[in-house]
């Protein structure tokens, strides 16, 4: 008996509730290139580097920067997502606890698998989850052909639209591997 799918339209209310507590931590935490708490690649102090603004690869907003508190950001600091002040987080509200996390990215996920379903492309949230989506050749054995992998912040940012696809792919947010991971862009953000 082949497994039985939730209503994607009866999601929304899951979804919602499930994302409603990391909202603001994701409101704050990437907050583009023109927030406050943005430290760009072109910033004071914060070329690719470590160097002066003659260094070739500074202006370049996908050579990984440095972020305010002087750690390395690869690359997403071009969209502000690793803007950090003296304890880290400039003004970014603490993370949300890791059930809570979970729960947001498992929920989210599992909702875009049952809106998509099929088995062609892979998309992993590590460590929390990963599902298998949209119709095609699928895949059953070793690693899958067409792969899209995140974090936990920029799956939800970009389940929120507070992350274009572009823009993930852009500053390495997101890596889409496979002829097919591509597809997966256009269907996100997710109407909950």
């Amino acid at each position: 008996m082949p497994p039985r799918r939730r209503d994607p339209a009866a999601a929304g209310p899951a979804v919602r509730a499930a994302l409603e507590p990391v909202l603001a931590w994701l409101s704050a935490s990437v907050d583009g290139a023109t927030g406050p708490n943005a430290a760009g690649p072109n910033a004071a102090g914060s070329s690719a580097a470590g160097s002066s603004a003659a260094d070739p690869n500074a202006a370049d907003p996908n050579v990984a920067g440095l972020n305010a508190a002087g750690s390395s950001a690869a690359g997403s600091s071009a969209i502000g997502l690793n803007a950090a002040g003296p304890n880290g987080r400039a003004g970014i509200p603490d993370q949300p606890p890791r059930p809570v996390l979970a729960t947001a990215v498992r929920v989210s996920l599992r909702t875009f698998a049952d809106l998509h379903p099929g088995r062609a492309v892979e998309v992993r949230v590590p460590p929390f989850a990963a599902v298998q989506c949209l119709p095609g050749l699928t895949h059953t054995r070793g690693n899958p052909p067409n792969v899209v992998e995140t974090d936990a912040r920029g799956w939800l940012s970009l389940v929120t639209g507070m992350l274009s696809w572009e823009q993930a792919l852009a500053a390495n947010v997101v890596t889409a591997s496979g002829h097919r991971a591509g597809e997966i862009g256009p269907l996100l953000p997710m109407d909950y």
